[in-house]
Order: C-alpha cells, then structure tokens, then sequence
C-alpha cells in the first residue's frame, strides 16, 4: 500500500504601498494581517527593513507568521516579487517543513539587501510599492492517505521514472535515426492555409545522418539544418504522431484519405516553419521542449499555436506555464490577446491576475505599445480586465410584483 500526505494549499499576495515612509533599522515590524487561509488557518506575513542588530541593519527580514491559535505541520515560500523583469527574477525563499506553533513566525532575517531592493533599476520597488507573496501548504496527521496495491506488486516510483526517461530516449534516438520511417514533416509556413497532405512517388530511404538530423534530440545538429530540413523535412512514424495528437489520428488513420495509407508522403504541419515543425516532431517522441524554444518567447508562441492547433495537450501546458513565468509589463497584453485567440481561459486567468494584482503596474502596461494594439484590435478585453479588477455586484434579485399592481 502506499500513504501520503495531502497538503491544503493557498496563495495570499501583500502590496506595501509608501515604503519610503517605513522605519529602517528598527525592531519595528510590519504586519499584513491574514492574507490567506489553508487547512482553516490563517497566515499572514511580517516585515522588517533591517533591525537594531548590526550584522542585519542592511537586510529586508521577512517571515510567514500563523496567525490562528492552534498548531499544525506546514511549509511556506515567500516571494519578493519584481514588478519589472517578471517572476523569473523574484527572491523566491524556501521554507523546510516543520511544526508551526500558535503565533509562530517562520522567515529569513536576511531575505535581501535593502540596497538591492531599493535600487530603481532592479524592479522590486516601483512607485513607491513592493509585492510579497506568500505560498503555504498545511497537514495535519489526518491528512495522511492510504491508497493503492500492495507494494510487493507495485513498481517503485523512481524506477518508473526511469523507465520514463529511458522511453523518451530510446524514441527521440528513432526519431533521429530515421529507422523504419513512413512520414516526412514539413513546417507549411507561419502563415499558410490548412494542413495539407501531399503523396509523394518516392519511399523515405534510410533516413539522415546525425550530422543532418533536425529533430532536435541529438547533439550534433549544424547550423545550417534549418534550411536543408525545410526541404528535407523530419522523417517520423505516423503512428507516433497519432498517439500523441487525437488531430494527426484522425487525419492519419480515421479519414479514409487514400493517400495516407501510402508508403511515404509528406505531411504539412499548419502554422509552423521548418524550426517549429522540427520542435513539435520532437517533443511529439521525447516530450521536452526545445531548449532554443524554451528561452524565446516569440517562438514559444508560435509552439503553443501548433500544440493548441493539434491538441498536444501536454506541450500546450508546458508553453503557457512558461509563458506566465516569463510575464513582464511589454509581453502581458500580447499575451492575453493570444488567450482570446485559442480560448485558454487558464492563460488567459493567469495574465489577468499579473495585469491586475498591481493599480500601479496596470497603469504601466496602458503606456505599452501591446497595450495600444490590445485596444484596437480586442477591445473586449478591456470589460475583462475591468471585471477581474472590479468584480461585478451580483444581480438584484428581481422583486415580487405587488399585487395591488396587479389590479
């Protein structure tokens, strides 16, 4: 059988506006009061620009305090947010799980630098404001579940793993290889039409050397792999394809398209070049991204189009997890506007809640040139981003008709 702890999380966000006017250097702290609640307690943080201590008279002191009068196991992060360069570029602090006694408080008496966070150009303090976030995940002893079949008939969890990774290996390598392919991938351009697949007269010989492989899984890719893949295209399996992406079955199995029952054709991926289409085979065998996709946003974008477009599930998580992650003040509005666009209301949920968690940053974003372009060509977004920071009064509900109205 196999027991674990369930924890009860929650999320509580701090806006300290005027810090100019705090107290440095002082015992003095500064409390938020209860910011969240998890496991029906509530937590709340405390804050301290330096102390009268000399060894921490420089540093931002921060601790996670349990404001209830009852003890409970618990572990918190805390984030000192920055409200320029994105969350990439928090102070994020770990807590150890442990025992939170009533009124304990829990923290770091050297979170930071005051210098660092009080410096115009490092982004933690604008107009006036710094942003702390508090993450807390609570237990207690009758959280713990049982669940499962006997362990002796159960593989462990780290062998799986490693059955996992050795799995996303050994196809990215057939992938590479070009063993035993039947289907050739071509990007139809960022701008084309709908998919189409094309017959071709000829059978996909051998495959590519690594040298030449633009899968993306082996090392040895040359610079100038982009431009012989868009001729070449990727050499796959289609019924690879087909198993990770419910469009590619339909259209490779259960459309009764005669041609693509033949023995090497070429399949067209909609809105993707040949560096995109190279992505998407790629992550389709070893279910990672691309590390040159991965660090540019632009591109990331045009991967989530492709994902959304094929219903790759999976990779359409990674690309937005991503894309929040890297959130800033330009890419914001640009980013809500791609959520209209593909209907992900949980990207869509994330961007409004960054847009919105700060009045000062909002205003911000309105000087953007995204934010102009937002306006213009989705100016429905604007009563969401209205909603998410006024939430709408519940409709009254309607009176009973007087009967003497009636009359």
């Amino acid at each position: 059988m196999v027991s674990r702890i369930i924890p009860d999380e929650a999320v509580g966000r701090w806006e300290i506006q005027g810090l100019r006017r705090f107290q440095r250097r002082s015992s003095k702290a500064y409390s938020s009061g209860p910011i969240l609640v998890s496991g029906s307690m509530h937590f709340g943080l405390l804050l301290r620009l330096g102390g009268k201590d000399s060894e921490f008279a420089s540093d931002l002191q921060v601790y996670a305090v349990n404001l209830s009068g009852r003890r409970t196991m618990g572990q918190h992060t805390i984030r000192v947010a920055n409200q320029v360069r994105g969350r990439d570029f928090d102070v994020v602090l770990h807590g150890e799980p442990g025992l939170w006694d009533a009124k304990s408080e829990w923290g770091w008496k050297q979170a930071m630098s005051l210098e660092t966070l009080e410096d115009g150009e490092a982004g933690f303090v604008v107009d006036d404001v710094l942003i702390l976030e508090l993450h807390m995940q609570v237990w207690e002893a009758e959280a713990v579940r049982t669940q499962g079949t006997p362990i002796a008939l159960m593989r462990p969890h780290t062998k799986s793993a490693i059955v996992a990774a050795s799995l996303s290996a050994d196809l990215g390598a057939l992938l590479c290889s070009g063993r035993a392919t039947d289907i050739t991938v071509h990007g139809a351009g960022l701008s084309s039409g709908p998919a189409a697949v094309t017959p071709t007269a000829r059978a996909v010989d051998s495959g590519v050397t690594k040298a030449e492989c633009e899968c993306g899984s082996c090392a040895g890719g040359s610079s100038s792999a982009s431009s012989r893949s868009s001729e070449c295209g990727i050499r796959a399996h289609k019924i690879i394809l087909a198993a990770r992406s419910p469009v590619l079955e339909r259209m490779l199995f259960s459309s009764g398209m005669r041609e693509t029952q033949q023995q090497g054709f070429e399949l067209r991926l909609e809105g993707a070049d040949a560096r995109i289409a190279g992505w998407f085979v790629r992550f389709l065998y070893s279910d990672e991204v691309a590390i040159e996709a991965w660090e540019d946003q632009e591109a990331l974008c045009y991967l989530l189009t492709v994902a959304h477009r094929y219903q790759v599930q999976s990779l359409i998580e990674k690309c937005q997890a991503r894309l929040v992650e890297q959130l800033n003040e330009e890419s914001a509005p640009e980013r809500l506007m791609m959520a209209e666009m593909l209907d992900s209301p949980g990207l869509k949920a994330a961007v409004l809640e960054y847009l919105c968690g700060s009045h000062r940053r909002l205003a911000r974003v309105q000087n953007t040139e995204a934010f102009t372009r937002l306006v213009q060509s989705r100016p429905m977004l604007l009563g969401e981003i209205l909603a998410t920071l006024v939430p709408p009064a519940a409709k009254r509900q309607k009176l009973e008709i007087d009967e003497k109205l009636l009359a």
